[in-house]
């Protein structure tokens, strides 16, 4: 098993094919332009685990050979990087995982969620119709070789606070936007309220 423990933070994992994930891990989806995503990513993300970078993934070519690559950027800088076309996102706090060694693995996608970073998607597109958004995180994994457990309580904490960010914020759009029922004493019936409606595990 190959960590490296620093200071405040989370055992960085190397090794991915020692490892499996422990259970479903959590998941939400949602729908949010991206100024009201950006807007909860600033107010809801933890303080005590800033700061925060935002990494993309993405599929690039060399010669004939494609192959996984990502880059950085701070929060001010998502939204131009995700209107260029990307939707795979995974949220870094540097105080829990600090330093990932990216040019030294392959699967860059199960790199980032095997060391507890939050999978953000937005934007994803098919058919050309835009899909949910949604926010994940890896609760637990277990070594294949040992049986360890590696358990991502602080990660799961940021995942809870954008998840409930984000259902405030569905939750003041959907009464924002309720339309208002006519009195009885008119000839016209009442207006039927729409929910809005999200998948959570």
């Amino acid at each position: 098993m190959t960590k490296n423990n620093v200071s405040s933070s989370q055992s960085i994992i190397l090794d991915l094919d020692n490892w499996i994930r422990q259970g479903s891990g959590k998941i939400f989806q949602f729908m949010a332009t991206d100024e009201q995503l950006i807007e909860i990513l600033h107010a809801s993300l933890p303080t005590q685990f800033a700061p925060y970078s935002i990494l993309a993934t993405f599929m690039s070519k060399e010669g004939k050979i494609y192959k996984q690559s990502s880059f950085s950027v701070q929060l001010p800088d998502f939204l131009p990087k995700k209107h260029q076309g990307l939707w795979q996102f995974f949220i870094q706090s540097h105080v829990l995982c600090p330093d990932l060694p990216i040019s030294e693995v392959l699967q860059l996608d199960r790199l980032f969620a095997f060391n507890g970073l939050i999978n953000l998607q937005h934007g994803r597109l098919s058919k050309g119709v835009c899909q949910k958004s949604s926010i994940g995180v890896v609760e637990q994994l277990k070594n294949l070789n040992t049986g360890e457990l590696l358990k991502y309580k602080e990660s799961v904490k940021i995942f809870n606070a954008l998840k409930k960010a984000l259902q405030n914020a569905l939750k003041k759009e959907a009464a924002f936007e309720r339309p208002k029922v006519l009195s009885r004493n008119t000839d016209y019936p009442d207006i039927s309220v729409s929910q809005i409606t999200s998948a959570s595990r």
